[in-house]
């Protein structure tokens, strides 16, 4: 069986790739837990610069952006956990991961900006 220890024992960086990509994933669970109110009955979930706002949806479909970047997250751990020893493709898999989450971020606090107006 494959420990987390085990795994990150030999690289640092491993470590704070993985743990800032969960960090980030936290502080947009935190973000969208702040920001929804559950009286919302419809808000924007896609803005399009030629069609304007061409998405409505429940407040709680919000909630399905920091799934996304969970399961991103998990999904690039596990990649990692397959090949059980540190290569370029690990790094990279672990650094999309943080890029996607800040992505997933902004993407956030304009929708936020959005509806707000």
């Amino acid at each position: 069986m494959i420990f987390l220890k085990d795994v990150f024992k030999e690289d640092l960086i491993m470590k704070i790739l993985a743990g800032l990509g969960f960090v980030l994933n936290l502080i947009l669970w935190g973000f969208l837990f702040h920001w929804v109110d559950a009286g919302w009955e419809r808000v924007p979930l896609h803005y399009s610069i030629y069609t304007g706002i061409d998405f409505l949806g429940s407040g709680y479909n919000i909630f399905f952006l920091g799934a996304f970047g969970l399961g991103i997250c998990c999904l690039h751990l596990f990649l990692f956990f397959l090949s059980r020893k540190p290569s370029v493709l690990s790094y990279w898999l672990l650094l999309s991961s943080i890029f996607f989450n800040i992505l997933l971020f902004v993407f956030a606090v304009f929708l936020r900006g959005l509806i707000s107006q």
